[in-house]
């Protein structure tokens, strides 16, 4: 069989034919003018190959499965254990790859240093955006889930008002629970908009909405100071949009990490836990600022957003 035929019954290039000739897994005779002239045999044992190749068992291994050194079963136990260990490596990878993906890192070296494995979080607290972020980012879903969160309660203080009011008048009063309720809510409202509560625990902060999103390219956060600004960016943000301050790293002049050390209480007792926190002032060329008093990381995103801003900032001071 000559050899453009052997090429069309078992789909192998001309070259692949002359390595696996080189290889001795077949045998063609040689015509008077040295045209190649392939057997049945070698035709068989072709068709054997490409089997065995299509299930990625190496040349070597088909040369003993061919001369009979190895059965074929040992052949494709020892495939089998080899794909298994392979896929696990390549899981591993397709999980580093998956990390930085939905993180939008950017490339540095230190990164091949840096954990990559989810770290699970405290408190039950999670993280809203898989993103490397400095506090927590307020996203739609979360604001949807933050609102039920403020019916609910504004719902049972409502409730308890009524019937205290019960208790003091002998009568329920429907009017007492609605003006309760509603006067809960907006307190959430009101004290969301006016900077002293984040979105779902109320205690001082800066603003409402402190937090900083870490991307390939640079930095966003939101620019809302003020009542109406905060209120409008979460109404924007339940109709799916999101208005926020972007500098690239090269507009950062400077980031100045503070690490104070402050006495942080446990839920259920009285005693005061010492810890060491980070504030966070950062400068911009235009002259502008922004700054992160202790806010929330989760996960190792702190570990990783240091590391991006002392390969990408220019100035980065750590004070204690």
């Amino acid at each position: 069989m000559k050899t453009n035929e052997v090429e069309k019954k078992t789909g192998f290039s001309k070259q692949t034919l002359m390595y696996y000739e080189r290889e001795g897994l077949i045998h063609p005779s040689r015509e008077k003018n040295s045209y190649r002239n392939y057997s049945d045999q070698d035709v068989q044992i072709l068709t054997v190959i490409k089997l065995l190749r299509s299930m990625n068992i190496s040349i070597d291994d088909i040369k003993m499965v061919l001369n009979q050194q190895l059965s074929f079963q040992e052949c494709l136990e020892t495939q089998s254990l080899h794909m298994e260990e392979t896929m696990k490596e390549l899981e591993a990878v397709k999980e580093t790859i998956d990390f930085y993906k939905e993180k939008h890192v950017p490339m540095i070296p230190s990164l091949k240093e840096l954990d990559n494995i989810k770290t699970s979080s405290w408190f039950g607290f999670k993280k809203t955006t898989p993103t490397i972020t400095l506090g927590r980012k307020p996203t739609r879903q979360y604001a949807i889930k933050t609102f039920i969160y403020f019916i609910m309660i504004s719902v049972l203080m409502g409730a308890a008002c009524m019937v205290g009011f019960h208790q003091m008048m002998h009568r329920y009063s429907l009017a007492v629970f609605l003006i309760s309720a509603l006067a809960f809510f907006l307190f959430f409202i009101i004290s969301y908009g006016a900077g002293i509560g984040q979105m779902h625990s109320f205690h001082i902060s800066n603003h409402a909405l402190s937090f900083i999103e870490f991307n390939e390219t640079g930095i966003l956060y939101c620019d809302a100071n003020s009542f109406i600004s905060r209120i409008t960016y979460v109404v924007d943000l339940l109709k799916g949009k999101e208005d926020l301050k972007y500098y690239p790293y090269e507009d950062i002049t400077m980031v100045k990490i503070k690490h104070v050390k402050r006495y942080l209480k446990i839920p259920g007792s009285n005693i005061a836990t010492e810890t060491i926190t980070d504030d966070y002032y950062f400068t911009f060329n235009d002259g502008s600022n922004y700054n992160l008093v202790h806010p929330m990381t989760l996960e190792n995103d702190q570990k990783i957003l240091n590391t991006i801003l002392k390969e990408k900032v220019k100035f980065v001071i750590e004070e204690n």
